[in-house]
Parts: structure tokens; C-alpha cells; sequence
């Protein structure tokens, strides 16, 4: 093996590369899941994943902008879970929704808003 061969680095791994901004449109978008496969958990953990923030059927949100995982008030009441609600927008096919989370001050809980999206897709049923 020759060991005064030139490395090549033009195939950098993902993990020395800087994270991609969300666009714009990826920003006001969640996704939901119902479909057993996807996970939430995975998409965060993964390095080259990218795009709208992403809710799976365990319970966890994904919040895409930070890579940071949040469990789901419907899941476990917990310091700092998120609740989603979601509801049609009048005069339009949009579904929004608003994520609140929960934090837990002075033995009293407080929801405080977290996000605001304008477009919810949902994937899956719910069986």
C-alpha cells in the first residue's frame, strides 16, 4: 500500500459540512405521520436529513431547524412536551397548526407557544 499517496477530499463526509438552511416554505410546515415506519427520532439523528418539521406516531417531534427531538404532551406529560393542535383554515384547502409546549413553573404549568405553521400535511391513517 502506498502510504505517500494524495488523499482525496473531495467526497467529504456530512458531518464536516455546515447545515443547510430551512427554505422558507419548510419553515411554516409540519408534517405528521401515522405511518409506523417513519420516525421521527431517525430523521433528527440523521446527518444529511433536511426539511419541515416532522411529527411520527411514537409521540416525538422533530423541530428540523435545530435538530432538536421533543416528546409529544400526548405521548408523556412532561416537562417541556409539545402539544399540537391543528385545524382548517377558514376560505382555504390549508390546514395550520400552532405547537405549544408545556413547562412547569412554580408547580403551576404553563403552555407557551413554540411554533406557528401554516401548512400541515398528515400521512397515513389513523389505524
Amino acid at each position: 500500500m502506498n502510504t505517500d499517496a494524495p488523499i482525496d477530499t473531495s467526497m467529504a463526509k456530512r458531518s464536516n459540512l455546515q447545515r443547510r438552511a430551512l427554505l422558507s416554505w419548510m419553515e411554516q410546515k409540519l408534517v405528521i405521520s401515522n405511518i409506523s415506519s417513519h420516525s421521527a427520532t431517525n430523521l433528527c439523528n440523521s446527518e444529511t436529513s433536511w426539511g419541515p418539521d416532522f411529527a411520527d406516531s411514537y409521540g416525538m417531534l422533530c423541530d428540523m431547524g435545530t435538530k432538536t427531538l421533543y416528546t409529544l404532551c400526548s405521548k408523556e406529560q412532561i416537562d417541556g412536551c409539545v402539544n399540537i393542535s391543528t385545524e382548517q383554515a377558514s376560505n382555504s384547502t390549508n390546514t395550520a397548526s400552532v405547537a405549544m409546549q408545556q413547562r412547569s413553573i412554580a408547580k403551576r404549568t404553563v403552555s407557551t407557544a413554540f411554533k406557528t405553521y401554516e401548512q400541515t400535511s398528515v400521512w397515513g391513517d389513523n389505524n
